[in-house]
């Protein structure tokens, strides 16, 4: 026997020995721990073990959607075509598993990740929100398969989905991004949002172009209601946009979202966190200094968020001024 398969034959030993104690752990945590671990390892060598567990109640129950997810995307470095074969073993009724096969195919068979998506509006029920969530992660890695997976999505949660594509294609094509924001209708939220990464897409290339939009999406933004956050978050993205068009409009847009972020009601605490985080970003744009006073003025930025923002905030600042963050160590 060789020496490497000596090894694998002491992998499989080793592994099933493992499995057949997972009963035995009282935490859930610690069976889906090790369920996922053992998954993980059986996919390199069997997949068909790691197909098992997959389906087996042993974790968190049956098609898990975190383990499908993170095996496929294992499965899929040696034999995407099986990987992807793997959303047929989900049952329909698993609208989210199948759309975790799909995530897990995303950044090694982005063609393939795009055909379990489409097949799952003629497969499930209550599909279109799992789907939207999709189309945000695939427009990273491939905008026109965002926009046509956006395009199977019923009118009312298309619009919201189409934002993040606009933006995608905004950074290359930001003619096309605009042809694609004016397709959104009956939802000004959305749009505000779509005009104001299309005016920042138009920005090196088409300044007056790159005007226009902005001041349609700011006039957009004021129409929005003041009841809740689609005011504020509008007027948050028209002044990030700002800042790479006209730095003194984005400071005038900021300072009027800000009294709106923090009026938003404790009830809303989570929302309220993240408007004013949203705030604090499009500043670091613009003052670094506003940007910080905005994070250490909000308690509830509080712990590693604060230190992410404020690394993010000086970060941001050393990049207006060509300053690296951290200099390169002598010699």
């Amino acid at each position: 026997m060789s020496r490497a398969a000596g090894d694998t034959a002491q992998a499989r030993r080793l592994l099933t020995e493992a499995e057949g104690l997972i009963g035995q752990l009282r935490e859930e945590w610690q069976r889906f721990s090790t369920t996922e671990d053992l998954a993980l390892a059986w996919a390199r060598i069997e997949v068909g073990r790691a197909e098992f567990l997959i389906a087996s109640p042993l974790g968190r129950g049956p098609f898990d959607e975190y383990l499908i997810k993170d095996v496929v995307g294992v499965i899929a470095e040696t034999d995407p075509e099986r990987a992807e074969l793997l959303s047929r073993r989900v049952p329909d009724t698993e609208t989210d598993a199948i759309v975790a096969v799909a995530d897990g195919l995303l950044t090694v068979a982005t063609d393939r990740a795009e055909r379990v998506a489409r097949s799952v509006p003629t497969r499930c029920e209550d599909w279109e929100f799992a789907l939207s969530e999709f189309v945000v992660r695939i427009a990273e890695v491939d905008r026109f398969a965002a926009e046509r997976i956006a395009s199977c999505l019923p009118a009312d949660v298309r619009n919201e989905a189409l934002v993040p594509v606009v933006t995608a294609h905004a950074s290359v094509d930001p003619a096309h991004a605009e042809d694609l924001a004016r397709t959104i209708s009956d939802d000004d939220e959305a749009l505000v949002g779509a005009l104001a990464a299309v005016a920042a897409g138009y920005a090196d290339s088409r300044p007056m172009e790159a005007r226009r939009t902005l001041e349609e999406a700011r006039q957009l933004a004021h129409r929005l209601s003041d009841s809740g956050f689609a005011r504020v978050t509008g007027l948050i993205a028209v002044g990030a946009a700002a800042a790479r068009i006209d730095p003194a409009t984005a400071a005038e847009i900021l300072r009027e979202a800000e009294p709106l972020a923090r009026a938003i009601e404790a009830r809303w605490k989570s929302s309220r966190m993240k408007a004013l985080e949203d705030l604090a970003a499009a500043w670091a744009l613009v003052d670094a200094a506003q940007a910080e006073r905005i994070v250490r003025s909000t308690p509830e930025i509080d712990g590693w968020r604060r230190t992410d923002l404020l690394l993010a905030i000086a970060e941001e600042a050393a990049r207006r001024h060509g300053l690296p963050l951290r200099p390169a160590p002598k010699d």
